[in-house]
C-alpha cells in the first residue's frame, strides 16, 4: 500500500502530472521514461486492492445512472410529443457507444501515446486489458475501462438536450457513432498521455473533455439544425417538471461518483472530490435561483436544478485539486455564468440550444477549466493556482487546453453535421415535427 500512498502523493488521477505515463496493461509493463520517482514505483507490479476495486465499481455505477438522469430530466423539461425522441436517444449513447469503445474508442483514448494526439491500437478490442492492476492503479484494467466507458456515453448523452425535438434518429445515430471518435481527441490529449497533459493542463473529472467537448458541440448542433417551429412563443414549454426533477436529483448523485470515482481509489482524494462536487451543486443551484428570483419575483425549480448542473459542470476539473470553500466559489459563479449564458445565447443571439447544453455544461466547463489555475492549492500532485501563490501558468495552460478543444470538437462537430444536413438527413420536416419525433421516427408514445 505504501506504493499507492507513494504514486498518488505527486500525480494526479487521470493525467499524471507534468509528464503522464503512458497507458499499458499493467504497472511493470511501463516504460521508464518518467521522473525517477515514478519509475522507482511503478515498474514494481502493484497488487489490485480490494477497497479501491469497490469503490470504483460503485462510482461505475453512479456513473451510468446518470445516463437515465440525463433521459429523465430532458423528457420532463420537453414537450410530451418527443418524450420517446429524447429517451431513445440517450438510450442510443448508451448502447452504440458501449459497442464502439470496446471495439476502438477505449484504444484511441488510452492506448500507448502516437505522437501526442491519439493512443495506438495496442488495446483494440480490449486485447490485453484484464483483470490485471491497470497502470499506476490498485484496480482492475477492465475496470478502468468501464469506468471510462461511461464517460464517453455521458458526454454523447449531454448533446442530446441541444438537439431536442428536431433532429432525425437516423442522423443522430450517425452522430453518436463519428462522436465516439472525435471524443478520443481530448481524451487523449489530456487524460491518456497526449500533448495537452504533457504541456501540463489538469482536468481531474472532465471540466474539459466532458463539458467543454459537449458544451461546444451541442452550441454547433443547434445552430447547424435551426430553430424548432414555434420558437420564441408560448408552447415550447416542459410537460412534466417532476419527471425533471427526478432527473436532476438522479444526476446530482451520479456525479458522486463521476467525481469522486475520479480518484481511483477509495481515500482522501475520492472525499475531497465527493464533498466538492456536493457543494458546488448547492452554490450553483443558490446562485442561479437568486439570480432569477430577484429578476422575475419567483423562486425557479428548473433554474435551481440547471444550476446545481452547472455548479458540478465546473467544479469537476478542480473536484480533487481545491478546497471546499473554493468549490463553493466555483459553483457560484457556475450558476450566474450559466443564467447569464442563457440571455445571450437564446435571447440575444437567438440560439435555440433547446435545454441549454452549452450554457449548463460548455461555459461551466470553460470557468471550471480555468478555475483550477485560481483556486488549486497544492493538495494533488503539487498543482498549485495562482491565489494560493502558483503564479499564472496553470491558468494559462488550462485556457490553452480549453481553447484548443473547443476549436478542434467545435470544427470536427461542425463537419459531421453539414454532412448530413448536405445528405438531406439532419432535420425532419415540417409535418412530422409538427406531429412530433415519438410518431414521426418511432411510432410510439410515452403517454396512452
Amino acid at each position: 500500500m505504501a506504493i499507492r500512498t507513494n504514486l498518488f502523493t505527486g500525480f494526479t488521477r487521470r493525467n499524471m502530472a507534468v509528464t503522464p505515463p503512458k497507458r499499458w496493461r499493467n504497472v511493470s509493463a511501463l516504460p521508464c521514461k518518467q521522473p525517477t520517482t515514478l519509475c522507482a514505483e511503478v515498474t514494481s507490479t502493484m497488487p489490485i486492492n480490494a477497497g479501491d476495486t469497490a469503490w470504483v465499481l460503485v462510482a461505475t455505477g453512479l456513473v451510468f445512472l446518470m445516463l437515465p438522469g440525463v433521459a429523465f430530466l430532458e423528457a420532463g423539461f420537453l414537450r410530451a410529443k418527443n418524450v420517446v425522441s429524447t429517451m431513445m436517444q440517450v438510450f442510443t449513447a448508451a448502447f452504440l457507444v458501449s459497442i464502439i469503445y470496446i471495439i476502438i474508442g477505449f484504444t484511441l483514448s488510452f492506448g500507448p501515446d502516437q505522437g501526442g494526439i491519439l493512443g495506438g491500437l495496442s488495446f483494440l478490442g480490449l486485447r490485453d486489458v484484464d483483470g490485471n492492476a491497470w497502470a499506476g492503479t490498485t484496480i482492475p484494467g477492465l475496470l478502468y475501462f468501464a469506468f471510462q466507458l461511461m464517460f464517453a456515453a455521458v458526454t454523447v448523452a449531454l448533446v442530446t438536450g441541444a438537439i431536442a425535438e428536431r433532429m432525425r434518429y437516423l442522423s443522430f445515430f450517425i452522430f453518436v457513432a463519428v462522436f465516439v471518435f472525435i471524443y478520443a481527441f481530448p481524451a487523449h490529449w489530456v487524460w491518456g498521455g497526449g500533448w495537452l497533459a504533457r504541456l501540463g493542463v489538469v482536468d481531474f473529472a472532465g471540466s474539459i473533455v466532458v463539458h467543454i467537448t459537449a458544451g461546444v458541440a451541442s452550441i454547433v448542433a443547434a445552430l447547424m439544425l435551426g430553430r424548432r417551429i414555434g420558437f420564441g412563443q408560448p408552447g415550447l414549454e416542459g410537460h412534466n417538471l417532476s419527471l425533471g426533477a427526478l432527473g436532476g436529483f438522479l444526476l446530482w448523485f451520479g456525479w458522486f461518483g463521476f467525481n469522486g470515482g475520479s480518484a481511483l481509489a477509495a481515500n482522501g482524494v475520492a472525499a475531497t472530490a465527493l464533498v466538492n462536487t456536493n457543494m458546488a451543486a448547492a452554490s450553483g443551484a443558490f446562485a442561479a435561483i437568486m439570480m432569477t428570483w430577484s429578476r422575475f419575483g419567483k423562486p425557479s425549480l428548473v433554474m435551481g436544478i440547471n444550476g446545481s448542473l452547472a455548479g458540478m459542470a465546473a467544479v469537476t476539473g478542480g473536484a480533487g485539486y481545491v478546497s471546499p470553500i473554493s468549490a463553493l466559489v466555483i459553483g457560484v459563479v457556475a450558476g450566474l455564468l450559466m443564467v447569464l449564458g442563457m440571455r445571450l445565447v437564446k435571447g440575444k443571439l437567438g440560439v435555440d440550444d433547446a435545454l441549454d447544453v452549452s450554457c449548463i455544461h460548455g461555459i461551466p466547463g470553460i470557468w471550471g477549466a480555468l478555475a483550477v489555475g485560481l483556486f488549486a492549492d497544492g493538495r494533488l500532485g503539487n498543482v498549485t493556482g495562482l491565489f494560493a501563490g502558483g503564479g499564472l501558468r496553470q491558468l494559462a495552460v488550462q485556457g490553452v487546453g480549453s481553447l484548443v478543444v473547443l476549436a478542434l470538437v467545435g470544427g470536427l462537430s461542425f463537419a459531421v453535421l453539414f454532412a448530413l444536413k448536405r445528405a438531406g438527413v439532419l432535420r425532419p420536416n415540417t409535418a412530422d415535427e409538427l406531429v412530433g419525433l415519438d410518431i414521426a421516427d418511432h411510432r410510439e408514445k410515452a403517454y396512452a
